[in-house]
């Protein structure tokens, strides 16, 4: 009879096996436990493993063996219901999906399962339903929102969805978006512009964000919004694709922090948010009745690192306000300065001493918005850079 411990251990260990994809490893090693300790996890791994092998008559057997020991358990009735799905016994499918929605009415793998079952059906208004009522318990669930998309897609309901693949991405800190950044370029061969937007939203960006709410989960962490063209391809192969990449990016994305944006409603929230960040510090400039700074700079992507952290240490050191943003892909984020008049003695001098820097690691004060004199009325030129007072009638 074995321990607690030692039976954790055991499952633990097939568990990793199931994930390194070592299938034959894991139906031997979990056939060999069950013969010690009939537990519902180790009837669950030998499943999936039968399922990752496309054997799904052997898939089902397992899952009816495991039901009669534990009859409520809702992932044994998920797991033979995906498998008599794939067998195209859709009957039975719906049948062991709906028992396990009578035991857990909520539970968001069945929902998007049936939702799958539906739509293969062609039963598209069912399977809206599905997909909708699970989003409604997890708006962020990125498979469900995924599923829901291609929905749309099919309908020729949402356009945009048939263009582009968009993503938004949460990440714990600004050190693991630079991460991400030099790890895409890498892959990319250094050529981001095969994705054909790459924004940031750093620092103090929620302060000033509307819906904030519904894409962070934290204060602390910072977006990144993706978009990659579809050209030939379908959504679903073109989103398995990035899924991987951004999972394998070690930093530290998870799935539940990807939100896709091909469905109205993500997208309305997220176009929602994005404009109204600026609209929002630019109202905060105007109570305040100073003048709203925005550094235009641009550094090669070798000094990108070290001149984001000296601008950071240069304006937090001096107690300024300020949010960052910007694109990432070229290394052009703006920090936009919000300060007091109290404070405005020494905003000048904050100003050139960043854009001293920008020039001191190869880089340029102006990198997408100039000095034309088209701008005269609203511009005041330093000696480096831009100041854009906000209008006031």
């Amino acid at each position: 009879m074995l321990s607690n411990i030692e039976l954790k251990k055991k499952v633990e260990k097939i568990a990793n096996k199931l994930q390194a994809g070592l299938f034959d490893e894991v139906i031997l090693d979990s056939k060999i436990l069950l013969k010690k300790a009939q537990h519902p996890v180790v009837f669950n791994l030998l499943s999936l493993a039968f399922q990752k092998k496309g054997e799904f008559n052997n898939s089902v057997k397992i899952m009816h063996d495991a039901l009669l020991l534990y009859p409520r358990n809702v992932l044994h009735l998920n797991n033979l219901g995906i498998s008599y799905h794939n067998l195209e016994q859709f009957i039975e499918a719906e049948k062991h999906f709906q028992r396990g929605l009578e035991l857990e009415p909520n539970y968001i793998n069945i929902l998007n399962n049936l939702g799958n079952l539906k739509k293969d059906l062609n039963l598209i208004d069912e399977a809206i339903k599905y997909y909708k009522k699970s989003l409604s318990i997890n708006s962020n669930i990125l498979v469900t929102n995924f599923n829901l998309a291609i929905i749309y897609q099919s309908l020729g309901e949402f356009e945009k969805s048939k263009e582009y693949l968009d993503l938004f991405i949460v990440l714990d800190a600004e050190d693991a978006a630079i991460k991400f950044y030099y790890y895409l370029s890498e892959i990319l061969d250094g050529e981001l512009s095969k994705v054909t937007a790459l924004e940031y939203f750093g620092y103090n960006c929620q302060t000033y964000m509307n819906h904030r709410e519904k894409l962070f989960n934290s204060t602390s962490e910072v977006g990144i919004y993706l978009q990659i063209p579809l050209y030939n391809e379908t959504v679903e192969d073109v989103a398995e694709n990035w899924f991987n990449i951004l999972l394998k990016s070690d930093s530290n994305i998870h799935e539940d922090g990807i939100l896709l944006l091909n469905t109205p409603q993500n997208w309305k929230t997220f176009f929602e948010a994005r404009h109204s960040m600026p609209a929002n510090a630019l109202e905060k400039t105007r109570q305040l009745n100073t003048w709203s700074i925005l550094t235009d700079t641009i550094v090669p992507s070798d000094n990108f690192s070290e001149f984001l952290d000296i601008t950071h240490s240069i304006l937090q050191t001096a107690n300024i306000e300020y949010l960052l943003f910007g694109h990432l892909g070229d290394c052009h984020l703006h920090f936009h300065v919000i300060y007091t008049k109290e404070e405005a003695p020494i905003i000048n001098d904050l100003y050139r001493k960043i854009i001293r820097k920008s020039s001191d690691l190869n880089g340029v004060y102006s990198a997408e918005h100039g000095t034309g004199k088209r701008k005269t009325n609203r511009l005041v030129s330093g000696q480096h850079g831009i100041w854009s007072k906000s209008s006031r009638q």
